[in-house]
């Protein structure tokens, strides 16, 4: 169904995918699920997660670098030593995997 919209209905729970995004709504309330903030960012990089489990990171540099792998226990990674310049994150949480790009300033 990819470029098409459709919804999976649960208990005031929808879930709706189109191309290769998927967000959720909990009583109307919509966002995007395992996103990061603010992109561009200075000192903290916050993850938008519907849950917190067993989450590890590993932080990639342009070239493919690896630059940092950890677990971590909150909602972000403190990224203030990184010198300016883009970034790949990968985020692991209880054995599902994304991985986006963000901009260090």
């Amino acid at each position: 169904m990819d470029g098409y919209l459709y919804g999976e209905h649960a208990a005031n729970h929808t879930v709706v995918k189109f191309t290769g995004i998927t967000v959720s709504a909990n009583n109307g309330v919509f966002r995007t699920l395992g996103g990061v903030y603010p992109n561009p960012a200075q000192n903290k990089l916050y993850f938008d997660l519907p849950r917190m489990g067993s989450t590890s990171i590993k932080v990639y540099d342009y070239k493919g670098g690896l630059v940092e792998q950890k677990t971590i226990d909150g909602p972000y990674v403190n990224i203030s030593i990184y010198q300016p310049g883009v970034y790949f994150l990968v985020l692991e949480v209880d054995g599902s995997t994304n991985s986006y790009k963000f901009i260090k300033e």
